[in-house]
């Protein structure tokens, strides 16, 4: 019957120490995997898709630390939280660009008009193949040069202005100004209603 008791209790202690030891506080690697686990709760990639968004200004702040135009951005990009108004990093706050690109430096577009007659009509929605060869084109730039993502965009212009609009976090603001002023392909930029012009 000694034996049974003495059993029973080692079975009970070793039960308990790997309880301890398997609890976050003693296991750093589990609290870190939890911890990464809510995080990813901000994206959810169901809600991603090509769906089609308003260019109504009514910024918000995603949980991903981005700001988007509108709450239907937001949702596009996959973001499932968002809080209205621009992400703030302490008394800073995220900045909206509009920057024009030289048309010379993409002669991709000239090649694509030209191989292509009639691409500046518009189709069934809306938009002329001329636009959306631009887009691409701008896309493709402001990924590349500006690390800019296409949910960072909040308004596209192919016509007599050919460039975009984009908000930038607070904590980006130095990097892409940086980038931004060295781009030749930049031929000015407004922020806040003030324009500066690139000389490069």
């Amino acid at each position: 019957m000694k034996i049974n008791y003495t059993l029973l209790m080692m079975v009970l202690v070793i039960g308990l120490m790997t309880n301890c030891n398997t609890s976050p506080k003693n296991n750093p690697q589990a609290a870190t995997e939890k911890m990464a686990d809510a995080s990813d709760d901000c994206i959810d990639e169901s809600l991603k898709g090509e769906y089609p968004c308003t260019k109504e200004n009514r910024p918000v702040c995603g949980c991903d630390g981005n700001t988007y135009a509108n709450p239907c951005l937001a949702k596009k990009a996959g973001v499932s939280k968002t809080t209205d108004g621009p992400c703030t990093s302490g008394s800073n706050k995220a900045t909206s660009y509009i920057i024009q690109l030289d048309p010379s430096a993409f002669p991709e577009l000239e090649k694509f008009e030209k191989d292509n007659p009639g691409s500046d009509r518009p189709t069934s929605d809306g938009e002329s193949e001329g636009e959306k060869f631009a887009k691409k084109q701008i896309i493709k730039f402001a990924k590349e040069k500006l690390d800019i993502n296409p949910s960072q965009i909040t308004q596209y212009y192919s016509g007599i202005l050919f460039g975009f609009a984009a908000t930038i976090p607070a904590n980006k603001i130095d990097s892409f100004l940086t980038k931004l002023k060295s781009l030749k392909e930049i031929s000015s930029y407004e922020v806040d209603g003030v324009m500066d012009i690139n000389n490069n």
